[in-house]
């Protein structure tokens, strides 16, 4: 579906660059670092944060060689954090193939993480600007502020609504909206229609975050590695067990005593979160922020680019997986 989706906006082509892009930073690095990064840089997922940049660089003036590598380098610094993510959640797999801790050790992995970060800033380095070096950093350190703040909330009733949305803001939404700001900045779009991208990414940030904690509740091992409750097995609060924790009479919140693995808990958990409306009024949250990012995406200048997002915040919300 999202190959499809890509062939319909015309940048199909350009992604494709883009990776080429992303394999090359492999080529002149140890021949540790290429065996052990190649499966992670050839299986680059759906790659939405470089295709939101791509889009957005159409609203400009395009220099399309820049952009490719601006695009990789936002990729390069999203695979960086999974890395370090799946290091955090023990997660034996990634897009179907082993995570690099499980394949080595958590310090190597680490250290590849690590090298992604400073591929990444490498090559944003070479065709940003002052401003937007300073907001990449700004970012890197939301995001990395979010993560500590997930990890330290060791239960799950020490997370409450605020808090949960300060997370996905600064974790998820902030790199989408790195992509949306970076691809028009640099393509020197003009100030006001950058800010209203910037806030675009924004709201399609947070929106897909949430699309991504009610598919939590659903099996999505094929082609992903990740399973049924994965969230509630790491003691990670989404968005529908908040909102079926704020219905509940005691029964959900004495089965999340301890954290549930594989098996009749884990089952009775989400078949409760389903009862108690926790996914229904989920998704309710996730049109609104799309609904917030169509109304944006109004307000911007008519023609492909327009149309372009249309169709991507569109996938966004009706993905399955």
């Amino acid at each position: 579906m999202i190959d499809t989706l890509y062939q319909d906006i015309h940048i199909s082509e350009d992604l494709q660059q883009v990776h080429s892009v992303i394999l090359n930073q492999l080529d002149d690095s140890t021949p540790f670092i290429r065996d052990a990064l190649s499966d992670l840089v050839k299986n680059t997922g759906k790659m939405l944060r470089p295709a939101l940049l791509l889009i957005s660089a159409q609203f400009g003036s395009v220099e399309k060689e820049k952009v490719f590598r601006l695009a990789a380098a936002v990729e390069l610094l999203h695979m960086a954090t999974l890395v370090h993510d799946d290091i955090i959640d023990q997660a034996p797999t990634r897009r179907g193939i082993p995570t690099l801790h499980s394949r080595f050790d958590p310090r190597t992995a680490v250290l590849l993480g690590d090298f992604l970060f400073t591929r990444s800033f490498q090559l944003a380095s070479q065709y940003t600007d002052i401003e937007t070096g300073r907001y990449i950093a700004g970012i890197v350190n939301s995001i990395c502020e979010s993560e500590i703040r997930q990890h330290n909330n060791f239960t799950f009733y020490t997370t409450n609504f605020k808090e949960y949305h300060r997370r996905i803001m600064g974790k998820t939404a902030a790199l989408f909206a790195l992509s949306a700001y970076v691809g028009a900045h640099e393509s020197t779009v003009d100030e006001r229609c950058t800010h209203r991208l910037k806030k675009i990414g924004y709201n399609l940030g947070a929106g897909f975050q949430i699309i991504d904690d009610i598919l939590d509740f659903s099996d999505r091992s094929d082609g992903t590695g990740k399973g049924t409750g994965t969230d509630i097995r790491q003691g990670i609060v989404n968005l529908p067990l908040l909102y079926a924790l704020q219905r509940d009479s005691g029964s959900l919140e004495k089965k999340l005593s301890r954290r549930p693995k594989n098996g009749r808990r884990l089952k009775q958990i989400i078949s409760t979160t389903k009862e108690l409306h926790g996914i229904e009024r989920a998704r309710t949250v996730a049109h609104s922020y799309t609904d917030k990012a169509l109304h944006s995406i109004h307000l911007l200048p008519p023609g492909n680019a327009q149309d372009s997002l249309k169709q991507f915040t569109s996938y966004l919300l009706q993905r399955k997986y």
